[in-house]
């Protein structure tokens, strides 16, 4: 044998295609591959990107509807601690694992108009007493 000549050659697969390689007695490959054959993609550019687009908004809006929305403060009735135009994210996963405590700030549908919502601070709870 040849010193130098490559003992056996195998296929190998990987991102950049697939390729055979040469390998040498002393277990290193030879500098260039024998023959790689690199595969076209599949897909378009344009369909790629198209359903990353979907992907994202699907989960932007799964997000947005079941764990966490964020709402504006529209009144200065949160003030000092949140001035108006103040954005507040809400965790809407949080009260299924813990009761409302005092010093909260929930966010609920006005009861006389379901389309508005109000941002209030929670200042009692069940058995509490509220002094005036």
């Amino acid at each position: 044998m040849a010193r130098g000549a490559p003992v056996c050659s195998d296929t190998l697969r990987g991102p950049a295609g697939e390729g055979k390689v040469a390998i040498h007695a002393d277990g290193k490959s030879a500098a260039e591959p024998l023959g790689v054959r690199v595969r076209r993609p599949t897909r378009s550019v344009l369909r790629e990107y198209a359903e990353s687009l979907i992907i994202a908004v699907l989960l932007a809006l799964a997000i947005r509807g079941f764990v966490v929305q964020a709402f504006v403060i529209p009144s200065g009735s949160m003030l000092p601690t949140l001035q108006i135009g103040d954005y507040v994210p809400v965790n809407k996963f949080l009260y299924a694992f813990r009761p409302i405590r005092r010093g909260d700030i929930i966010v609920f549908k006005f009861p006389q108009d379901e389309s508005r919502d109000f941002i209030k601070r929670v200042i009692s709870v069940t058995a509490g007493a509220v002094k005036g």
